[in-house]
């Protein structure tokens, strides 16, 4: 992969979409006071839409936190005022995987959490305006955290999840949700169980290469031994029945989650992700033949 790096500033309460384009520039989504964080992208025609959560710290526990999502038709230059999407006065909603159902409506999923209960709700829009809840699925594990939503033709709606825990070493697992009725209920997966934090993949990215390729990439948590540590990468030719893992040569990514697109036009992949500490942005390309 050829690698293009940018400088963006590090600002840990600006929530920003930058836009990659020969130049390097971002504008500003949501600038309050607070932890403004977890933003998930996706299009809804000619709109860019984004979900985010604001609250006072990185606490998921954190009550009063709210779902919030806004809307943009001129390439992320302005946004709409922010409006709630999904709320409540007793835990805290937060935005996580976005994507879009087979007639193209615009799917954001939400982690819920108070103190006795956890779950992962899923929400639909056909305009960025009103959202109706369609799905709250009772998974076994219960997922840290859901990822994109993708739509693979002959296999439904994909969207990645992993399960763990970041203090321990062991007992991590990772897999797939699976919707054949365009969200409205889902089927759990499990492939990588009792796994080691070097092979647990965490905030995995997922592309639908046709046919039958599957392809995602995903990060690594530091290691206790403080060893370097690589994105890893997750391959299926079978529409997810089998997968192969295997560590890649991008090392440069502690705790940085990528994001992977993939243009069937040109077969190129496109990996951003976010250095930390460095503050840098950083881009890889490859084909994918």
């Amino acid at each position: 992969m050829g690698l293009r790096t940018l400088r963006v500033p590090l600002i840990l309460s600006l929530l920003a979409f930058g836009v990659i384009a020969g130049a390097e520039t971002t504008y500003v989504v949501e600038d309050r006071e607070g932890y403004n964080a977890w933003p998930m992208i996706a299009t809804l025609g000619d709109r860019l839409v984004i979900s985010y959560s604001r609250g006072k710290a990185h606490d998921v526990f954190e009550t009063c936190r709210d779902a919030f999502v806004r809307a943009s038709t001129n390439g992320a230059r302005t946004w709409t005022p922010e409006r709630v999407f999904a709320g409540s006065a007793q835990g805290s909603e937060l935005a996580e995987g976005a994507g879009h159902d087979a007639k193209g409506n615009l799917l954001f999923w939400v982690l819920c959490r108070n103190k006795s209960r956890v779950t992962h709700e899923l929400y639909r829009s056909s305009d960025a305006v009103r959202f109706e809840r369609i799905a709250v699925p009772k998974l076994e594990p219960v997922p840290i955290q859901m990822m994109d939503i993708v739509p693979v033709p002959g296999l439904g709606l994909v969207s990645l999840w992993f399960a763990g825990s970041y203090r321990s070493d062991g007992g991590h697992r990772w897999g797939y949700l699976l919707s054949e009725d365009d969200g409205a209920t889902w089927r759990q997966v499990t492939v990588g169980r009792d796994l080691g934090k070097a092979d647990w993949p965490t905030e995995p990215s997922l592309v639908w290469l046709g046919g039958s390729r599957l392809l995602a990439l995903a990060r690594v948590e530091p290691l206790a031994d403080k060893s370097k540590t690589s994105l890893l990468q997750l391959q299926s030719d079978d529409l997810g029945k089998t997968w192969r893992m295997s560590q890649t040569a991008v090392t440069d990514v502690q705790q940085a989650t990528p994001a992977l697109l993939y243009d069937a036009a040109s077969d190129l992949l496109t990996l951003y992700y976010f250095q930390r500490g460095a503050a840098l942005m950083k881009r890889r390309t490859a084909t994918a033949a």
